[in-house]
């Protein structure tokens, strides 16, 4: 257990940034297909590095509520997270839930 820990925290870490990611490609590919926890950690980071860009913009223009976005789109929102947590359930494959970042503006 130790080690996926220590694999999650690394793998965060190569996610990081735009240079991490470049400069650890490989290694991002190796853990990311190691488990299916390490998959979900991968594409939890591509949604918040990309969710940076709606957040702000949703701010920028006074839209309001909570969001999951699902690697590079915005697949759902709702008023209040328990609404969004039901609208993900209604759009976003089971298998694929754990891939979402949420993010509130």
């Amino acid at each position: 257990m130790v080690k996926q820990q220590n694999d999650e925290e690394l793998l965060r870490f190569y996610m990081k940034s735009l240079d991490n990611k470049i400069r650890y490609e490989e290694e991002i590919h190796k853990l990311r297909n190691k488990s299916k926890e390490l998959e979900a950690i991968y594409y939890q980071e591509e949604a918040r590095d990309y969710a940076r860009h709606p957040k702000k913009m949703f701010k920028e223009f006074g839209v309001k509520g909570h969001f999951a976005v699902l690697l590079h789109s915005v697949v759902a929102s709702g008023e209040t997270e328990k609404e969004l947590k039901e609208n993900i359930a209604k759009v976003i494959p089971e298998n694929k839930r754990t891939w979402v970042y949420n993010f509130k503006s």
